[in-house]
């Protein structure tokens, strides 16, 4: 008998902070970009993408914004 098993990879989350506004770009599981936009640096705004994609590989630029950041991080 033979297994078989199926990797599931997840969605990658690029964020590049801005003191006001975050630059967001969303590749596929597959490597193929679905979308790039901008949203609030906020809790609201990043906590809000987040969700929309969960387990989700993020990666964040470092910036003044890291402080606010870590902070956030910790929250999820």
């Amino acid at each position: 008998m033979t297994e078989s098993t199926t990797l599931q990879l997840s969605p990658t989350i690029g964020l590049e902070l801005g003191s006001a506004t975050t630059q967001v770009a969303v590749y596929g599981a597959d490597g193929k970009h679905i979308k790039e936009r901008k949203i609030s640096t906020t809790r609201r705004g990043i906590g809000g993408l987040l969700e929309r994609f969960p387990g989700a590989s993020v990666v964040m630029e470092t910036s003044t914004a890291s402080r606010w950041s870590n902070s956030f991080a910790q929250d999820c």
